[in-house]
């Protein structure tokens, strides 16, 4: 928020929001948006009810690496079009930006453990 946003750039948590709905909004309209995200927030609560969060561990690392691995290659694919629609300043900021929040993440951690890196990235 420090340098602002572009528009369509998903980060934090509503990648893994976005990734599914995105062909959602596409087919039929921004306004089946509040719906779906109603009938998510009522599976949750059923989920919640019923005790069924006990069933996560089922799932495997491997599976969860894998899940978690395909939605950042869908994520980098979806981001690609905002970079390469730039070109002059506008690149260097975007790569900038880009770049020290990378440097960030790597290297944090080095100096200091009173702040987790992804705490400081967000």
């Amino acid at each position: 928020a420090l340098y602002g946003g572009r528009p369509r750039l998903i980060s934090g948590s509503a990648g893994v929001v976005v990734v599914p709905l995105a062909p959602l909004i596409a087919a039929h309209g921004a306004a089946y948006v509040a719906p779906c995200m109603l009938l998510v927030a009522c599976i949750e609560a059923l989920f919640s009810v019923l005790k069924l969060g006990r069933y996560v561990d089922i799932v495997s690392d491997s599976v969860l690496k894998g899940f978690l691995n395909g939605l950042g290659c869908l994520l980098l694919l979806s981001q690609t079009s905002l970079f390469t629609a730039l070109c002059g300043t506008p690149l260097y900021h975007a790569v900038g930006v880009a770049a020290f929040t990378g440097a960030i993440v790597k290297l944090l951690p080095k100096a200091t453990s009173s702040s987790p890196s992804p705490l400081v990235r967000d």
